[in-house]
């Protein structure tokens, strides 16, 4: 989302789980700014068929995606200076383009694109990648040199 010039930044936004009614008040021209903008977002999800825990499928998939995307941008910084996540008190949110914190910077597992292509196949009733047969592999592979942890 990118900063609009009719919103100043709120210093209580994202501060807390609740907030008084006039801090709400406050906040509600964003709110409603926010809640356009994820309304015109295209998503995808990846099917998953295990219960949520912290050694689930799920969170291997969510790990490793948020590792490999907060990564890329330290090779190819955003480009976008009005996006909104630019302001944030974060340096976190400012480098890595994610709103997500956990897992950001961590290194992802070298099977993991392939792993990631296997369940997409899995959704799409295709068939399997072999191991290390991924496009997508080379991605993680450049990634691994480029920050000097090669296998």
């Amino acid at each position: 989302m990118r900063r609009h010039q009719d919103i100043d930044q709120l210093e209580s936004w994202g501060i807390g789980q609740s907030a008084p009614r006039i801090t709400r008040d406050g906040e509600a021209k964003l709110e409603k700014l926010v809640s356009e903008t994820i309304g015109r977002l295209r998503v995808i999800w990846l099917e998953v068929p295990d219960d949520a825990g912290p050694t689930s499928e799920r969170a291997y998939f969510e790990r490793n995606s948020i590792g490999l995307l907060s990564r890329a941008n330290l090779l190819s910084p955003l480009k976008d200076r009005d996006w909104l996540g630019r302001s944030s008190l974060d340096w976190r949110i400012c480098v890595s383009g994610l709103w997500n914190l956990n897992h950001i910077f961590s290194k992802p597992d070298p099977d993991f694109l392939d792993r990631l292509s296997n369940q997409i196949a899995a959704m799409l009733g295709e068939r399997a990648v072999e191991a290390g047969k991924s496009r997508l592999t080379s991605v993680i592979k450049k990634q691994f040199d480029l920050f000097g942890e090669g296998r």
